[in-house]
């Protein structure tokens, strides 16, 4: 689903546009000292900006909320401010801002939504409906205000009004799409089973993709004595995506005969689910911002689900702020069905943050509880194999595949990577084989069609073939440097030398600093007589650090040139 404008309140206004460079500021952020050389407020402000330019929001709302503070007329200031503690989930401290925002911008539709919201909470729906009636209207706020004045006058048990607040996304495009489910959730909480059946089928049918809405319309079903079609909604979700754990235990709870757990039990519960729908749309786009603060108020709404706590921590992962995924990660309850995958997940961002050990341990403590967690070995191998330790690397990996009973397309990925850590542990007779299944597996993936032929023409084998295999690369991945210097490499070791001039020249033009590919064009050139030329790719590849065995080639090629009589360098 696309959508064409993200909020009025886009977090371009919190990042402002100075246009100078104050990155090192916000490294100083936590113990900040006179010899920053501007004045108090001055240097508040600063802080705030860089910080939040590097997506540091805690720090900036620190900073921002103290250079409002000290000058507390600039509504720029306030705005930042609120929309960063919004950002952070210092939701108490953002109302108290928005009740100041809303004084002279009456309209504002972040400081509407946070200030109903927080009416909403404490079941004040006449005042919370009061604020979303109020905010700006644009394309995402109307779906946003739809649902949730739906859920105020469903809390008031209006029906009439509650499906009538929803007509509204009538007009909306794409967004008229969340109409149907929204009408499902609130006519399931107003008793309505017709109702609600009626809309969850037509949501469904458009979007049986959707974990809430699978979640919802099964829960619906099993509550509604009708467990073969609530199987159906639940098997269908797991064969169309993924085995998501909830969806797991819920099939596995209704197959056992239990009770039905209650969903939507309270208004807020509703206005979650467009909250929540809307953050997990967002996430990952360029509006991600935006998704970080519709995460914060959907957890604002059900702080103690573990979902949200999920969606939180994703949001962070997709800026990169993975020591605040973690934070986020380690919400969960060890009770929740999540929480396998959760430790899966801190264990990687712990890797991104340069503490492997740490995720290892936390593998090696999952994996001590449920030795048959294929995810668990995978991540171990992963993160094995990208410390460069080959041979543990492929063991774990052999491990996770010892646990599938039926080898499938998607593990074609673990065949790849154990063979990348089998041929560069040195055994080849491993290596080849697994490459192969992974083609088996998964015809024409580019970069296994590059890594086989790339590895055969450097073993100067199978020539003929893995030309055919990298070129086929390549006509995949036009834009590849790898793949293109893969193509090259080949022409150069069935000595077509012009031919591999002009596939390195390509591939170097895409990855420039590569020391592996500029040494590959240097004995191009030096082969086809442009010596000169050779010497200065080997310059530029001895300068873009290469490993020590590579450099030691490199160096000796500087000073003597190559071999003319070989084949290869």
């Amino acid at each position: 689903m696309t959508f064409s404008k993200p909020f009025m309140f886009s977090l371009a206004v919190a990042t402002g546009t100075l246009g100078l460079s104050f990155s090192n500021l916000a490294v100083r952020a936590a113990n900040p000292t006179p010899e920053i050389g501007f004045a108090s407020h001055a240097s508040n402000y600063l802080i705030g900006r860089a910080a939040a330019r590097q997506n540091d929001f805690g720090i900036a709302a620190q900073f921002y909320t103290r250079a409002y503070d000290e000058n507390t007329t600039d509504p720029v200031l306030l705005e930042r401010a609120f929309v960063l503690n919004v950002t952070t989930g210092e939701i108490g401290h953002a109302v108290e801002l928005a009740e100041k925002i809303i004084k002279t911008r009456p309209d504002h539709q972040l400081a509407r939504f946070v200030l109903g919201l927080n009416q909403a909470r404490d079941n004040n729906y006449a005042a919370a409906r009061a604020h979303f009636e109020k905010a700006a209207p644009n394309r995402i706020g109307a779906l946003t205000s739809a649902v949730l004045i739906g859920w105020t006058y469903a809390a008031e048990n209006k029906n009439t009004q509650a499906y009538d607040a929803l007509d509204q996304l009538d007009d909306q495009g794409n967004l008229a799409k969340f109409k149907a489910a929204h009408k499902a959730y609130i006519a399931d909480y107003l008793g309505e089973p017709a109702v609600a059946e009626r809309n969850f089928k037509a949501s469904f049918s458009s979007a049986g993709n959707s974990l809430r809405l699978a979640e919802g319309y099964g829960n619906f079903l099993w509550r509604a004595g009708k467990p073969k079609e609530a199987k159906a909604v639940f098997n269908n979700y797991l064969t169309s995506t993924d085995q998501n754990p909830v969806i797991v235990k819920l099939l596995a709870d209704l197959n056992a005969g239990k009770k039905a757990p209650g969903r939507i039990t309270r208004p807020r519960d509703g206005m979650f689910e467009v909250l929540f729908s809307l953050a997990g749309a967002l996430s990952g786009r360029k509006s991600s911002n935006v998704a970080l603060i519709y995460a914060r108020l959907s957890l604002f709404m059900r702080p103690d689900l573990a979902e949200a706590q999920v969606l939180l921590a994703e949001t962070y992962e997709g800026i990169k702020k993975y020591d605040k995924a973690i934070e986020a990660y380690s919400l969960v309850s060890q009770a929740s069905p999540l929480y396998n995958n959760v430790t899966i997940q801190i264990a990687n961002n712990l890797d991104n943050i340069d503490k492997p050990d740490e995720a290892l341990t936390r593998l090696e403590a999952l994996i001590a509880r449920d030795p048959d967690n294929f995810q668990a070995w995978s991540t171990k191998g992963s993160i094995l194999y990208g410390r460069e330790k080959w041979v543990d690397a492929a063991d774990a990996l052999s491990l996770a595949l010892a646990r599938v009973k039926e080898k499938k397309r998607e593990h074609w990925a673990v065949y790849y990577y154990r063979g990348m850590a089998n041929e560069r542990a040195g055994r080849w007779n491993k290596a080849e084989p697994d490459f192969q299944m992974a083609l088996k597996l998964r015809p024409a993936q580019p970069s296994v069609l590059n890594y086989l032929g790339y590895s055969w023409i450097d073993r100067g084998e199978n020539l003929d073939e893995a030309l055919e295999m990298v070129e086929q690369a390549a006509a995949l991945r036009p834009r590849d440097g790898y793949i293109i210097d893969s193509v090259g490499w080949a022409h150069y070791r069935l000595g077509n030398y012009d031919e591999a001039v002009r596939y390195l020249e390509r591939a170097v033009k895409l990855r420039p600093g590569d020391p592996t590919i500029n040494d590959h064009l240097g004995d191009a050139y030096w082969k086809v007589g442009r010596k000169l030329e050779a010497g200065f790719q080997w310059a530029h590849a001895r300068d873009s650090k290469p490993k020590k065995k590579e450099l030691e080639k490199i160096l000796d090629k500087i000073k003597n040139g190559l071999d003319d009589t070989a084949g290869k360098s």
